[in-house]
C-alpha cells in the first residue's frame, strides 16, 4: 500500500551540471501552466527548489523519482513522491 500525498512541500535533490545535460527534455517535468486542467496526474504535490527556495506544484508518482525544472530558475531537480 502506498502512503497518501502529504501537504507539505517535497524538497527536491541537485543535480550535477553533467547529469541534467545529459537528461532527455522529453522525461523533464514542467510545471502545468495554469490553463491545463488539474487532476490529470496521479496526484500533485509541493515540490521545493533546491536551488533557489521557490515552491511549485509538480505531478508525482509514489514509487518513482521524477525529474522537474523549477519555473524560477530553470534548474533541473529530483523528486520522489512520498
Amino acid at each position: 500500500m502506498t502512503k497518501s500525498p502529504s501537504k507539505e512541500p517535497v524538497p527536491g535533490i541537485k543535480l550535477e551540471k553533467s547529469v541534467a545535460d545529459r537528461l532527455d527534455p522529453k522525461r523533464v517535468h514542467n510545471p502545468p501552466k495554469p490553463a491545463e486542467v488539474e487532476g490529470q496526474f496521479k496526484y500533485n504535490a509541493f515540490i521545493t527548489c533546491p536551488y533557489c527556495g521557490m515552491h511549485f506544484h509538480a505531478s508525482l508518482d509514489t514509487d518513482v523519482y521524477t525529474v522537474v525544472r523549477c519555473p524560477s530558475c530553470g534548474q533541473v531537480s529530483l523528486s520522489v513522491g512520498t
